[in-house]
């Protein structure tokens, strides 16, 4: 549902539901925040309804009721529209569920109890402990690996970055790997000096192992940010899960609009070396 609705956009939802429930006999789950519930005046009295007794009273109008009593007995073969219409309500009742869902910070969650008891009669209470390190780990993973940058042009800029840092020591003079046949005699390579004319390379990381890194920076901000919090204010800070997804999402943001700007640069870099690549071309060329 939206985050805030008028009653007769509420009830209009609430019609759709229950059809697609009843008529269609599939399970739907209506989840929503409290916060939600609260902005359309009476929702929290329907869904307490509904959790005690399966449906919402003086939901549907007789023209409602007359296309379900006709919906129905296509499908079922019913004998009369009471039956048609219990049959629907059964229906209704066993594949509609209400996920609310509220933080236990503050008083909230004690005046919903206070002021709506057949909330707590009619359901279980479910309570949502922080996420271990691995869910953590894991969400992160999924979320920047779907990432199109991330995803995929990360590999390639690695790969580029390797071919340019090649490029760029063969061209100031860096001595060849290959070694150099018949110049000395095994004897004389023993003891050359070790690392003696051995080309340095710097090694990059590959992809899996930026993304891993990447994981475990937001994994330990996350952890942190509780421990930090009672540290300095001294009670405990609750910080949901949503929050975590919202850090992912914000930094590949800044990903997204970093990506233009880096691949600008590396289009650069290549314009550069190949003009340097003709520039060396034409200066041999006027020394022959």
């Amino acid at each position: 549902m939206a985050k805030s609705q008028s009653r007769l956009e509420w009830l209009d939802d609430m019609k759709t539901l229950f059809k697609r429930a009843g008529l269609n006999d599939q399970p739907h789950v209506l989840t929503l925040a409290a916060e939600q519930a609260r902005s359309c005046q009476g929702s929290l009295e329907d869904v307490g309804s509904i959790v005690n007794t399966g449906e919402v009273p003086n939901l549907f109008s007789p023209d409602d009721l007359e296309e379900i009593n006709s919906e129905i007995g296509r499908q079922y073969r019913a004998a009369s529209q009471q039956e048609n219409l219990k049959l629907f309500s059964r229906l209704s009742k066993a594949n509609v569920h209400v996920l609310l869902s509220i933080s236990p910070a503050g008083d909230d969650l004690r005046e919903l109890i206070r002021s709506h008891p057949g909330l707590v009669h009619g359901t279980i209470i479910d309570w949502f402990l922080p996420w271990p390190e691995e869910a953590l780990a894991s969400v992160a993973t999924a979320q920047l690996t779907a990432n199109k940058y991330l995803g995929s042009k990360l590999g390639d800029l690695i790969s580029s970055s390797q071919a340019h840092r090649g490029l760029s020591n063969n061209s100031i003079g860096a001595p060849s790997i290959e070694p150099q046949r018949n110049a000395q005699s095994p004897g004389d390579r023993k003891t050359q000096a070790p690392g003696q004319n051995e080309l340095v390379t710097e090694i990059l990381p590959t992809k899996g192992e930026v993304l891993r890194e990447i994981t475990q920076v937001f994994v330990q901000i996350y952890q942190s940010v509780v421990e930090i919090a009672e540290q300095v204010v001294g009670q405990h800070v609750y910080i949901t899960p949503s929050k975590f997804n919202e850090a992912l999402l914000l930094f590949e943001e800044l990903i997204s609009a970093k990506s233009s700007r880096l691949e600008q640069e590396k289009d650069q870099y290549s314009t550069g070396i190949r003009k340097l690549d003709e520039a060396n071309v034409t200066i041999d060329k006027l020394k022959e």
